[in-house]
């Protein structure tokens, strides 16, 4: 009785301890970390909705364009000639006014502009008194077009659509556009839209939750469109008691600031070509007040187990002294090979001295188990590691092979080639005009032949490296350099990416020029024209890294293991070594040389070299 009377006190003190410790530690978890989820996911969608309201800002802008464009063409197939459109009045204004019937609420004007006669013939959409919207054809002068949409060279303009921001200073704050119809004749066309239809169709697309609260302000913070119209004409650093430098961190590091208020948070982004700040507030007082009412509920029932769990313990205290036979019995299981169940409790009385020895015994068989697994591991790294370090050794010898045998035929094939050159150069200087041309070309042929086996040599002989401290950025823009040429004739733009600090490396400067020079030829014959090489490099966990990106086809993912093999090419006038041969002398360099898909879907190859060692 003494016995189990000590065992009910320890277990009494230990379960109102423990169970309301626990208890109260999953409740404050449950709590922060819910609270957390909730700033999170608003921070998140707060983001999310931006970048959906701005494309649909831009989805918008590119309509407008489009619709534009299509009422021109129509235009000038109606009035073709310089002849039809003189004098532009009557049927020459029918076009726009059908335009713009199809558009009653977006467009706040249609005009042809006549910079040469200072005029102005437009179409604006009136709403009448008895709710019908009316076409008034108005006939201006003007002086000049807002600036910034004709540029610098006054008339000038070609096919191009120009665009300006909302004038703020006006009060519906109109988007303008102008495209020319005749520019030799100082004929343009030029669309006013509505500001808040093209806001409001935006968000209509964008189809924000109840929870998201669009807003559109000027680069000072002042609204220029909510839902809300409490909100308009103020400032939104007043109004949501944000910092003044909101605005700012937000054009700076684009989708990275997020502002979190006690019951919202708050997130903007530049539309450059409105010169304005699309924002979202995302409210979270909602899930906040449901989250307090849910700790309050899991308190309650909280404290009902509690009191559940308290009287089933104290029946099973009456029984545990008589449960000694149990632990036995598991620890008889433990001893034959199964180890996974074990006692968690700590005491110090008789069941708790054989409760600390089973918890040893088992600490002791995972202890081994988990050893057993890493050497495992280890093993099989190993291997794995004998494995690729033999099939590099075979690799290399059935290279040192081929190599020494494709020397000798070569041998013989330049000394008959050389033989053939002297014959050609003999008939060279007894044959005629038309004879030469020929013997031109079977000089050209030999010449192709004799690149094709010195290429083929190298590939099959292994880089012999004379190592020298090497400018990696001076070599690359040294190689650049030399295809300035190529990169002219397609109108090919190179984008530079260089990292700072320390740009030397020990390396043969001459085989790593190869390599550059063979990845950047591939580079320049698969770009499109007028498209964009982006060149960088830098240094990064203990290797330097040079990566050459071009926006052509790609490789197909059927071939990509067979890029660095030899005689693989989809260039017809390549000899299908190049990429081989590169793979060989960075091996030899101790490096790697991989191959991924670009950011613009183009072909992307980073080679990578140890960082500053003389490679052995």
């Amino acid at each position: 009785m003494k016995f189990s009377y000590s065992l009910k006190i320890k277990f009494v003190i230990s379960y109102v301890l423990f169970t309301t410790f626990l208890l109260s530690s999953i409740l404050i978890y449950f709590y922060v970390s819910s609270k957390g989820q909730i700033k999170n996911r608003a921070k998140q969608e707060s983001v999310y909705y931006n970048r959906i309201l701005s494309e649909a800002i831009q989805t918008q802008i590119q309509h407008t364009k489009f619709e534009l464009q299509d009422l021109r063409l129509q235009w000038l197939s109606t009035f073709p000639t310089k002849k039809n459109i003189r004098g532009i009045k009557g049927s020459k204004m029918a076009p726009l006014k059908k335009f713009v019937s199809g558009y009653p609420r977006k467009y706040t004007e249609i005009a042809i502009l006549n910079f040469p006669k200072k005029e102005k013939y437009c179409i604006r959409p009136l709403l009448a008194l008895n709710g019908k919207i009316e076409y008034v054809t108005v006939h201006e002068s003007i002086s000049q077009v807002r600036s910034g949409l004709l540029g610098t060279e006054g008339y000038s303009l070609k096919g191009e659509l120009r665009m300006r921001a909302p004038d703020l200073a006006l009060p519906a704050h109109p988007v303008q556009f102008v495209l020319p119809l005749f520019p030799k004749l100082g004929l343009y066309l030029s669309a006013s839209i509505n500001f808040d239809f093209l806001i409001k169709q935006s968000v209509l697309d964008a189809k924000c939750p109840d929870s998201i609260q669009p807003f559109i302000t000027d680069s000072s913070g002042s609204i220029l469109y909510s839902n809300n119209v409490a909100w308009l004409n103020q400032s939104l650093f007043q109004i949501f008691s944000l910092p003044t430098y909101f605005l700012d961190e937000c054009y700076k590091n684009r989708n990275a600031t997020v502002i979190i208020k006690e019951d919202a948070c708050f997130h903007c982004a530049y539309l450059l070509n409105m010169k304005s700040y699309v924002g979202i507030q995302r409210k979270f007082a909602s899930e906040m007040e449901q989250l307090n009412q849910q700790i309050f509920e899991a308190i309650l029932f909280a404290g009902l187990i509690f009191l559940i769990a308290g009287v089933l313990g104290h029946f099973q205290l009456i029984r545990m002294t008589q449960s000694l036979s149990e632990v036995t019995r598991v620890s008889n299981r433990v001893a034959e090979g199964d180890f996974t169940e074990k006692i968690g409790v700590t005491r110090k009385d008789e069941l708790g001295v054989l409760i600390e020895a089973f918890n040893q015994m088992v600490d002791k068989l995972d202890e081994n188990y988990h050893k057993l697994n890493q050497m495992n591991t280890e093993l099989k790294r190993t291997i794995d590691d004998l494995h690729q370090a033999r099939e590099e050794l075979s690799r290399q010898e059935r290279l040192a092979i081929i190599g020494e045998t494709v020397s000798k035929i070569s041998h013989e094939i330049q000394n008959k080639i050389s033989g053939v050159s002297i014959w050609v150069q003999n008939l060279e200087a007894q044959a005629d005009d038309d004879s030469r041309l020929y013997i031109n070309e079977i000089r050209n042929a030999l010449q192709s032949f004799m690149d094709l086996l010195i290429n083929f040599k190298n590939f099959y002989r292994l880089p012999k490296l004379n190592k020298e401290q090497v400018e990696v950025i001076s070599l690359i823009d040294s190689v650049l350099k030399r295809y300035g040429s190529e990169l002219s004739n397609k109108k090919l733009k190179v984008v530079k990416k260089y990292g700072s600090g320390q740009n030397k490396i020990y390396a043969d400067a001459n085989l790593l020029e190869e390599v550059l020079l063979n990845i950047l030829l591939n580079a320049v014959y698969f770009s499109p024209s007028g498209g964009t090489i982006y060149c960088s490099y830098g240094v990064e966990k203990g290797f330097h890294f040079i990566s050459i990106e071009d926006e052509g086809p790609g490789v197909p993912l059927r071939d990509r293991k067979m890029i660095f093999q030899p005689f693989y090419t989809n260039n017809p006038s390549g000899s299908g070594l190049g990429l081989a041969i590169s793979y060989n002398i960075i091996k030899a360099h101790q490096g790697s040389i991989d191959y991924e898909d670009g950011a613009q879907g183009g072909a992307k190859f980073t080679i990578r070299i140890p960082e500053d060692k003389e490679l052995t």
